[in-house]
């Protein structure tokens, strides 16, 4: 039974208020739900016809990916990068990017001209690049020590224009030396391969880049006045040990040509300006350590007349190329034309040369 069906008269029941106030409270929701979707027809319509509407800047989910968020459509701002030091670069991990600027040290008479391999895979033959590619190497100096430079095709044939017109002007510092920017490069390691062996040491090498898309390729300068910090205030210091081998007695048995490395020693024994059989220039020299420890060397192309080469200069031989036995000729550590001699001062041996750490051909 219900005790509400002899109400008085005028007041309604306890069930009816109820009943009232589920119907306003069902028509509240409704009007709710019908704003709510007006709104998202509105925001909808927003997105679909690239009207302003209620949208945030920032876009997550799949309102992004309506309105086109979730790709880049616009040109990104070409990235800028700080200074790199010669030395820094000869540990930074390979693909990074920098921008540099040196002195020039050496570079190749001409390009030389560069045919890409054929894919073995016939799916990448078919979108081969047949084209010739020229590069150009170069070696670049800070004051933290030099860094070997490969410029490939616009950046290789820009250098070389500019580097005739400087010369043509008489555009270089009162010293002559000649200062290079790159605003962008690329450092990679030096490939292990036939010739160049594995590298002992930690070596780097620095390499244009081309322009693809929105990105920008490498812009070459050539001026008389350097703006890097390593050019105008920094310092010469010794590389680390990473970088430079000092200690020879702990290579023994590593030498086994071909090998790259980068040593530290006292020249020794260095003897005359000579010729090899194919006319090239070469001095020989012994670089000791200081337990009496050496390592037989040999200065090739513009190293050959290095001012650095004195007997009892204490030096870092950059980036040495390792070979074996040839004929009569013990094997030696070469710093061809991809090398630099580097003087650090002069230095006393402790102890004469004795102790041979010979390069090995490989078996």
């Amino acid at each position: 039974m219900c005790s509400d069906v002899n109400a008085p008269a005028g007041q309604a029941s306890g069930g009816a208020r109820q009943d009232v106030k589920r119907k306003e409270l069902a028509s509240s929701q409704d009007k709710d739900s019908a704003a709510g979707q007006d709104k998202d027809k509105i925001a909808t319509a927003g997105l679909l016809s690239g009207e302003a509407g209620t949208l945030p800047q920032t876009l997550f989910g799949m309102s992004a990916m309506f309105c086109g968020a979730a790709s880049m459509t616009e040109v990104t701002t070409p990235e800028t990068y700080d200074f790199m030091s010669a030395a820094t670069a000869l540990c930074t991990p390979p693909k990074s990017k920098a921008k540099f600027e040196g002195i020039l040290l050496y570079c190749d008479p001409e390009p030389r001209a560069i045919k890409s391999k054929v894919p073995s895979s016939p799916q990448r033959q078919r979108g081969h690049d047949d084209t010739q590619k020229s590069a150009l190497d170069l070696i670049l100096g800070d004051n933290t020590g030099p860094i070997g430079v490969t410029l490939w095709n616009a950046a290789a044939s820009s250098f070389m224009h500019d580097l005739a017109l400087v010369k043509s002007q008489g555009a270089a510092s009162a010293s002559g030396a000649i200062t290079v920017s790159l605003d962008i490069v690329e450092i990679q390691v030096i490939r292990e391969d036939d010739w160049n062996g594995p590298t002992l040491t930690s070596m780097r090498v620095l390499h244009s880049i081309s322009p693809v898309k929105t990105r920008v390729g490498t812009n070459v300068v050539l001026h008389r006045n350097p703006t890097s910090p390593y050019l105008v205030g920094s310092v010469c210091a010794v590389p680390t040990s990473s970088v430079c081998a000092s200690v020879f007695s702990a290579m023994r048995g590593k030498l086994v040509a071909p090998f790259r490395a980068t040593i530290k020693g006292v020249i020794a024994e260095l003897q005359s300006l000579d010729y090899t059989q194919q006319g090239n220039e070469v001095r020989y020299f012994k670089l000791v350590d200081g337990s009496g420890h050496f390592i037989r060397c040999a200065a090739m192309a513009h190293n050959a007349t290095s001012t650095a080469l004195v007997n009892q200069n204490e030096v870092v031989l950059y980036f040495g190329t390792g070979r074996g036995p040839i004929g009569a000729l013990e094997g030696q550590l070469y710093a061809l034309k991809n090398a630099a001699i580097v003087s650090i001062g002069r230095k006393f041996l402790p102890a004469d040369p004795t102790h041979d750490v010979d390069i090995k051909a490989k078996d």
